[in-house]
């Protein structure tokens, strides 16, 4: 059991440190798509049954950055946790934004697995004008993310 768990995260890592398509198609590696700065502290809020964990687990740790763990993104996060890259679904969002729950600190938020409104993209870009949302989408079957994009401020329809 032991083994099969320690062969698991070691091809979950050397997965994590090959480029993804979206990568591929915006640079290349993760060191080309998001700043150091961004992968500081990226929030791990994600059950590790679903993909989007694997990012949120090997981008910081294959570059230098730090796991901000919590036990799921409603959590409030602590003055010192600091997040600066979230992951997270649309409804959690809203979630976040209705208890005004986004940390100043987040320079990227980043969200997947359902459609986003462009109202709540709107909403996010008024709280927080400093930071970018970005609209990722990868089949579990494909990869964990086979494209993204950074969502316009003045978001009309859907991305």
């Amino acid at each position: 059991m032991l083994k099969r768990f320690c062969l698991g995260l070691l091809m979950l890592a050397l997965l994590a440190l090959a480029p993804l398509p979206a990568q591929a198609a915006r640079g290349g590696s993760l060191s080309d798509t998001y700043s150091a700065d961004e992968l500081a502290r990226v929030a791990a809020t994600t059950s590790i049954c679903f993909d989007p964990s694997i990012f949120e687990i090997f981008a910081p740790l294959s570059t230098g950055g730090a796991i901000v763990l919590k036990e799921n993104a409603l959590r409030p996060f602590e003055a010192e946790e600091q997040p600066s890259l979230l992951v997270t679904v649309p409804s959690v969002l809203a979630e976040l934004c209705r208890a005004d729950a986004v940390p100043a600190s987040v320079r990227v938020l980043t969200v997947g697995g359902e459609a986003v409104t462009a109202d709540l993209v709107r909403e996010v870009y008024r709280r927080h004008p400093d930071l970018t949302v970005q609209n990722h989408y990868g089949p579990t079957e494909a990869t964990t993310c086979a494209t993204v994009a950074d969502l316009p401020r003045d978001l009309v329809g859907l991305p």
